[in-house]
């Protein structure tokens, strides 16, 4: 493989990508972590919180969602530490990149519906004082959740470009 030529502002750079990426994900386990012991004992009845409304559904959604942000973090921080070894073009970082495109799409989609789904589900239970409120915030938020969809074609679109640098550089290196 041929190295990256790196200038010490771009290793600094690199090196302080990779040590967020790596604290993001262990500050995300942890709070998941506790996020599901606290929805579990919820959700069994070992602690009563008066007006809480949970059941396993909840519990599972809050698995979805750390299982999303585990992978994401988890192919970030990949793509991150093939960058600092010089691997920047190859096939395996563009298939990250469509992993995290794929991450991005099916969580948006599942965002998105959750947060319609709840707000026609709140629309008869909310006073009329605050009804505007959550009507207004909630189309807004499924009005700007799409928009984070469109990142997931941006990163396939990414996937494939890194597929077509891998393939010259593959070139490049036969022809010398």
């Amino acid at each position: 493989m041929t190295q990256v030529n790196n200038t010490v502002g771009a290793g600094v750079l690199l090196k302080g990508t990779a040590m967020l990426v790596r604290t993001a994900k262990g500050i995300w386990i942890a709070v998941a972590g506790v996020a599901l012991l606290v929805l579990g004992l919820l959700a069994s009845g070992a602690i009563d919180v008066p007006g809480a409304r949970l059941d396993l559904g909840s519990l599972g959604l809050v698995g979805v969602y750390c299982t999303f942000a585990y992978g994401f973090f988890h192919t970030v921080g990949g793509i991150v530490g093939d960058v600092q070894k010089g691997e920047i073009f190859t096939v395996a970082n563009g298939a990250k990149f469509r992993v995290l495109g794929w991450l991005i799409l099916v969580l948006g989609l599942f965002d998105w519906t959750s947060n319609v789904a709840d707000l026609v589900a709140r629309i008869g239970e909310i006073d009329q004082i605050r009804a505007w409120h959550y009507v207004l915030s909630g189309l807004l938020y499924a009005l700007i959740s799409p928009a984070l969809l469109l990142a997931a074609p941006v990163l396939f679109i990414t996937g494939r470009i890194f597929d077509a640098g891998a393939a010259m550089r593959e070139t490049v290196e036969g022809t010398i």
